[in-house]
């Protein structure tokens, strides 16, 4: 891929996919004794993040949104990949593509949280590279207001299999 862009999609996996197969409360009463958490507190945090349609709720950006450090350790493992693979001579055009935005406020802040993590970055190492920060078009809200995404997104990827 020397020389050409190679987008990157973020986290978007609804948390639930996460989760351990089998009885919860069994493996909620193995991990707290193991580590001492309160097995109430953690029962009742999987509760919290529990969904009625887990497939277009709390996942993608809204993650990042919730969860700074996700997008943070993502943006920060890409370019730091990317540097690595410019100090060995290969050119790198690394594209971020944030998943499942459905508002502008949305892809800002999550732009805002990569630029700024990029900064760092590129401050730590003494070198850039270029990049970009985009978008999939994949739910309905996106497809009505993407001239206002548009303001915070450098490309756009159009979703067609949901």
């Amino acid at each position: 891929m020397d020389g050409l862009p190679v987008t990157i999609r973020l986290l978007d996996p609804p948390l639930h996919e996460f989760l351990p197969e089998g009885n919860i409360e069994e493996i909620v009463q193995e991990l707290c004794s193991e580590t001492g958490a309160d097995q109430e507190e953690a029962l009742a945090r999987i509760e919290k993040l529990s969904e009625v349609n887990p497939m277009l709720g709390f996942r993608g950006c809204r993650l990042g949104i919730s969860y700074p450090e996700l997008t943070e350790m993502q943006a920060r493992a890409i370019f730091e990949a990317a540097i690595a693979m410019t100090n060995q001579g290969v050119q790198v055009f690394p594209e971020i593509m944030v998943p499942l935005v459905g508002t502008p406020q949305e892809l800002k802040n999550q732009v805002t949280l990569i630029h700024e993590t990029a900064n760092k970055v590129f401050t730590t190492l003494g070198k850039t590279v270029g990049y970009k920060v985009g978008t999939m078009i994949e739910i309905p809200r996106a497809a009505l207001v993407a001239d206002e995404i548009a303001e915070h997104a450098e490309f756009f990827s159009f979703g067609t299999n949901d």
